[in-house]
């Protein structure tokens, strides 16, 4: 067997005993690569994780080609990830397989989700499987947990950070525990992060007298604190049925950065924000029963969102203006039926339902409540021509009818749904990827999909403090994606990879002005195009290995007057690199460098842009004992600035150390 092969077969073995297969929805292992993914189902498990020190979800965008950081710096200080082109709203997140978005506007802060009770983050490029659901216009991440696979295991993580500057340090903390039986297991789990503040890069200074976005090297209001605790208790009657009942809260309260570019108007409007709750809290179910020739696959679950937000005028949060709760929830469940119709054939039915509810008021005003259901039905053929040859075939179609949908006027409460004769919409989504192997040690995919999004109830019905007009019928967004992808392992140390693709999107939803009156609205235009290439590979020897990826993105979008118009927080060019060198048999070095070019972060001009810049991160691991790790190292090694949005700049020199220890 080629010495690749084995690693892969190895690490696989070791990583697979901890994921949660129950969470997963899309199987990607094929017979040229025990784990790992390809170039359009991106697989990053636990140990790169960790080697990367990616804490937080959006940081493994850094190391994974077609996927990009999106900073969302003005007022809201969020970070999420792009995919292709595809920002938050496109992409759907999912932990364990169910849908974790925020009913209002379809965003989520990634940023406050920790990895490290994560058995492996799945990222589905372009033609994600229908199995997941609606509303995936542009992929679909999931989020997969870990479970116990002992009798009795634990594992314990401490980490430190700290910039040259006064508060300037974070510590986070790690915890879980579990238990495997003869015919059950259960597992608790904690994760704590506290940031104290955001180290500035040495070469940044206030840009403007109007505020003060650095203050002694620290980045003004750059504190943020997280908690997060989970508990999974699991029936397994025999090697086959498993039945799972879990549980997640987390609470977050966090600082919102000043903006420090060169656009004065952000500096004279700046509000000041400012979140003491930014809470989620999780109950669900989720089983599989096999039987001969199939198998049924059942999930239920209620998720609760409460958001405080409050803007004050002034950056000591001092003189409010005003605030907002959100009070949301959202419930539903879903089957999957899977048969196998032949020695080749595999047939998939997967009926969902989501509520989604989102309550919102302010001091002095009563709350209003909007809702939508919705529907999918979908269905996924899988039919092997031969050992080396598939064709997955997936059909969907979705309904989403709206419910409520009230605004407070100042004098009363009017239902927005029913005043504009809101409709009910119904979206088909269709698929095709053709998989072939030459060989056993590479593997061919076309693909082509039809996905589709419904627009959010805040692309409908807000608004945005009297800026917009709403429009509760905006029809659904249209994607078409087109993909030729190749993975081969050369010989026993060479493994390369590449996907060329090209993505449409019809009836995109833009902000338009709306007549004479100085308001905007959101309408369906004309279109937007993506167009671009990944490669990626690595090269084993020894104890030396070197890897990297390019991904080159060509992104427009134009109005229905044919006017192009640039799309924002997009680089055309990233590309990473990593040295993984095994200096002893228990020291070892990781040195990497991000690279991105400039992007846009308004659509009509050249004016605002950030810099091109790469990040050297340097990162030494000890392993006294098998069970323990002592890591130490330096991100942003060379003190660079650099900026995921204009006026928003990335985290200075920070020396970090970590101590792990795994029981088993």
């Amino acid at each position: 067997m080629k010495r690749s092969i084995f690693i892969s077969a190895v690490l696989a073995s070791a990583l697979c005993a901890e994921v949660f297969e129950l969470g997963q929805v899309e199987v990607v292992g094929t017979n040229w690569t025990e784990k790992g993914g390809n170039s359009s189902v991106v697989i990053v498990d636990s140990e790169t994780i960790a080697k990367t020190e990616a804490k937080k979800v959006p940081e493994v965008a850094l190391q994974t080609p077609g996927v990009y950081i999106i900073d969302g710096g003005w007022n809201r200080n969020e970070k999420n990830i792009n995919i292709r082109g595809y920002g938050s709203r496109e992409v759907q997140i999912y932990a364990d397989g169910i849908p974790m978005y925020v009913p209002y506007d379809g965003n989520m802060d990634l940023n406050r989700f920790f990895t490290n009770d994560l058995s492996e983050i799945v990222i589905s490029k372009g033609a994600s499987s229908v199995l997941y659901g609606p509303n995936a216009l542009g992929g679909a991440i999931n989020l997969v947990s870990k479970k116990p696979t002992e009798p009795f295991e634990a594992s314990l993580r401490y980490g430190f950070k700290t910039g040259k500057d006064s508060k300037t340090y974070g510590n986070d903390f790690g915890v879980r525990l579990g238990t495997k039986q003869d015919w059950f297991y259960a597992q608790v789990n904690a994760e704590f992060s506290d940031i104290a503040g955001i180290q500035a890069p040495h070469s940044e200074k206030n840009a403007n007298t109007f505020v003060t976005a650095v203050e002694n090297g620290r980045k003004t209001n750059s504190e943020s604190r997280d908690y997060k605790i989970g508990a999974k208790f699991a029936i397994t009657p025999n090697d086959t049925d498993e039945y799972v009942f879990g549980y997640q809260k987390q609470h977050g309260k966090k600082e919102s950065q000043i903006y420090n570019g060169r656009n004065e108007q952000n500096f004279r409007y700046r509000q000041y924000w400012y979140w003491p709750k930014w809470d989620k809290e999780s109950y669900y179910f989720l089983s599989n029963t096999e039987f001969d020739n199939f198998y049924i696959k059942t999930k239920a679950y209620y998720d609760k969102f409460i958001n405080t937000l409050e803007s004050y005028a002034d950056k000591d949060y001092t003189t409010m203006r005003w605030d907002s709760f959100y009070d949301d929830y959202a419930y539903g469940f879903g089957l999957e039926f899977g048969a196998r119709l032949g020695d080749n054939d595999v047939l998939k039915f997967a009926p969902s339902y989501k509520k989604d509810v989102h309550r919102e008021s302010a001091t002095g005003t009563p709350e209003q409540t909007m809702s939508d259901e919705t529907w999918s039905f979908a269905l996924e053929n899988t039919y092997n021509f031969t050992e080396r040859t598939a064709l997955v075939l997936g059909l969907s179609y979705d309904i989403r009818k709206p419910g409520k949908g009230e605004y407070w006027t100042g004098s009363g409460m009017i239902d927005l749904n029913k005043q504009f004769n809101a409709k009910r919409k119904g979206a088909l989504s269709y698929q095709a990827l053709l998989k072939h192997s030459f060989d056993g040690n590479d593997e061919l995919r076309i693909s082509f999909a039809k996905k589709t999004r419904f627009p959010t109830m805040k692309d409908r019905l807000s608004y945005r403090f009297g800026s917009y007009v709403p429009n509760p019928n905006l029809k659904q967004e249209d994607a078409y994606h087109y993909e030729i992808a190749y993975d081969r392992i050369f010989d026993e140390h060479l493994t390369l990879g590449g996907a060329i693709f090209y993505s449409q999107v019809k009836n995109q939803i833009y902000s338009v002005p709306f007549g004479d009156t100085g308001l905007y609205r959101n309408e369906n235009l004309d279109e937007a195009e993506f167009l671009g290439f990944e490669i990626s590979g690595s090269y084993a020897w020894e104890n030396v290995e070197i890897g990297g990826n390019y991904s080159y993105l060509h992104a427009d979008g134009k109005y229905t007057d044919k006017t192009w118009l640039h799309h924002t927080y997009l680089p055309k060019h990233k590309a990473f690199f990593y040295v993984d060198w095994k200096i002893l048999p228990n020291l070892n070095m990781y040195v990497s460098e991000y690279l991105q070019s400039r992007m846009y972060t308004e659509t009509d001009t050249k004016k605002w842009q950030t810099g091109s810049f790469g990040i050297t991160n340097l990162k030494f691991t000890y392993k006294p004992i098998q069970e323990l790790s002592i890591e130490a190292g330096v991100k942003n090694l060379f003190d660079k600035r650099y900026e995921f949005g204009e006026g928003f700049s990335g985290e200075g020199r920070v020396f970090f150390a970590n101590f792990r220890y795994d029981y088993k």
